[in-house]
C-alpha cells in the first residue's frame, strides 16, 4: 500500500467515513469460466450484474484460457486456472465462487480435483455450472471426426476447437471417467448445475441443442465391477428453457443488457437461480420440470483383447442406439476400452442388458440400471 492510500485510510478511520472493509461483512470473489472455442463474452453482462447485486463488495474475475490449442487438455486448463487464482492473490479469509459455462465446468471440476486436499478448498463457496457436459456431448465426437479425421490428424488449422478438448468431452472418454470420481466434491460446497431444454411448437427437446440433460445433470448411476449399484442424486440440478449459446436462442450463460445492473432484478429464471445460489439460497424452485425419457450408458471394459458389445431391447426401454447395436469398442488405455449406448424409457427404474465378448471368446452378460434424464457408468472386468 503506498503513502497516499495509507493517508486516505487513516482519514476514513479518524473521521468515521466508511471503508470497503467496514461496509462489507464479506467480500465475494466470483470467477467466470467460459467454454470451448469461446471467451468472456459468452456471459454477456453477468460481471456488471453481479457487481450491482453485491454493491461494491465483490470482485468478479474473468478467466480466459487457451481453448483451441490442440496440445492442451482440460486438466492443463485447470492448472492454468490454479496459476490464475494464485496470481490474483485472494486473501485466505475470503470466499471464492465459480460460474462456468459448458467445458468451463469441467475445467472447474478438474481444479477442485487438483486442490481437494489443500487449504484453499475450504475457501470455495459456490460452484455453478451452465450446460456443462459432465458425461459428454455428441458434438465433441462429431467435431473430432470431421475436423481431425477421427483423431488421425495431430492438429487442424481450420478448427476453433482443440483436439484434446474434443477428445476429453466425447462420450466414454478417459477424461470424463476420471472427473466422475470428483463429482462427490460438489456435495461439500454450495453447488448448482443448470441444464437446458428447448421448446418447439410440436414438442420439447431434452437438450440445450448441444448438451443433453442426462449429461448436464451431474447426478448419475454407477455399476461397479462387482455388480454393486450406487446412485448419486444429491447434487442440486435444475432444468430451464435455454439454449447452449446465444446464437441458438436464449443463451444459457448470457445475461442481456437489460439485466446489466442486477441479476436479482432480472426477469430471467437463469439469472434468478444464479443470484439465489450466490447468497446460499436453494434455487431448485426455479426449475421447470419436463417429461424426460432419454438416458445414456458409458461402459468401461477392462480386457486384454478388444471387445464388442450388443445391447438387448426390452419392453420398458425403446430405441437403444450407439454407432450400431453390434460394434467394436474404443481403446482409451492399454487393456481398457469404452462403449457408449443411449436409449429412451418411460420408467424411473429400468434396465438394459448388454452382452460383451472379446476375440478370445470371453463373454459376460450385464444388466445395467438406467433412468430417464440420467447417465449410467459401468466398470467391467471381462477377464475375471
Amino acid at each position: 500500500m503506498n503513502y497516499l492510500n495509507i493517508v486516505i485510510l487513516l482519514i476514513c478511520i479518524c473521521t468515521g467515513l466508511p471503508t470497503k472493509a467496514q461496509e462489507c461483512a464479506q467480500v465475494e470473489n466470483v470467477i467466470l469460466i467460459h467454454g470451448i472455442a469461446s471467451d468472456k463474452t459468452a456471459f454477456g453482462h453477468m460481471k456488471s450484474a453481479i457487481e450491482g447485486d453485491f454493491h461494491g463488495c465483490t470482485n468478479v474475475y474473468e478467466f480466459e484460457y487457451a481453448t483451441g490449442d490442440d496440445s492442451k487438455t482440460i486438466f492443463d486448463f485447470s492448472i492454468d486456472l490454479d496459476r490464475f487464482i494464485k496470481e490474483i492473490k485472494i486473501p485466505i479469509h475470503q470466499r471464492i465462487s465459480f460460474i462456468m459455462h459448458s467445458q468451463g465446468g469441467l475445467v472447474g471440476l478438474a481444479y477442485l480435483r487438483l486442490i481437494k486436499d489443500l487449504p484453499i478448498f475450504k475457501q470455495i463457496k459456490t460452484f455453478i455450472t451452465l450446460g456443462t457436459p459432465y458425461h459428454g456431448a455428441l458434438i465433441a465426437k462429431v467435431g473430432r471426426n470431421a475436423l481431425f479425421l477421427g483423431g488421425r490428424l495431430k492438429e487442424s488449422k481450420i478448427s476453433p476447437f482443440g483436439k484434446k478438448e474434443l477428445e476429453g468431452m466425447s462420450y466414454g472418454s478417459a477424461t470424463l471417467r476420471i472427473l466422475k470420481e470428483s463429482l462427490f466434491l460438489l456435495k461439500k460446497i454450495n453447488s448448482l448445475a443448470i441444464g437446458g431444454f428447448t421448446r418447439f411448437k410440436k414438442g420439447v427437446a431434452e437438450s440445450d441443442l448441444v448438451v443433453p440433460m442426462y449429461s448436464s445433470n451431474p447426478n448419475n448411476i454407477y455399476l461397479s465391477p462387482h455388480g454393486e449399484e450406487i446412485s448419486d442424486n444429491d447434487i442440486p440440478f435444475i432444468s430451464l428453457n435455454a439454449q447452449h449459446i446465444r446464437a441458438l436462442g436464449r443463451g444459457i450463460s448470457y445475461i442481456g443488457k437489460s439485466c446489466k445492473n442486477s441479476l436479482r432484478a432480472c426477469n430471467n429464471p437463469i439469472a434468478q437461480a444464479i443470484a439465489k445460489k450466490l447468497i446460499g439460497v436453494d434455487a431448485r424452485e426455479e426449475s421447470i420440470d419436463i417429461e424426460k425419457k432419454s438416458f445414456r450408458v458409458n461402459l468401461y471394459i477392462k480386457t486384454a483383447n478388444r471387445p464388442f458389445v450388443m445391447a438387448k431391447k426390452n419392453d420398458s426401454v425403446k430405441n437403444i442406439k450407439s454407432s450400431s447395436l453390434f460394434n467394436f469398442t474404443k481403446k482409451i488405455y492399454k487393456n481398457l476400452y469404452s462403449k457408449t449406448i443411449y436409449g429412451r424409457t418411460n420408467k424411473d427404474n429400468s434396465e438394459i442388458t448388454v452382452v460383451i465378448r472379446n476375440l478370445r471368446g470371453k463373454l459376460k452378460e450385464v444388466v445395467i440400471p438406467v433412468s430417464p434424464g440420467r447417465t449410467s457408468y459401468v466398470d467391467i472386468n471381462l477377464d475375471t
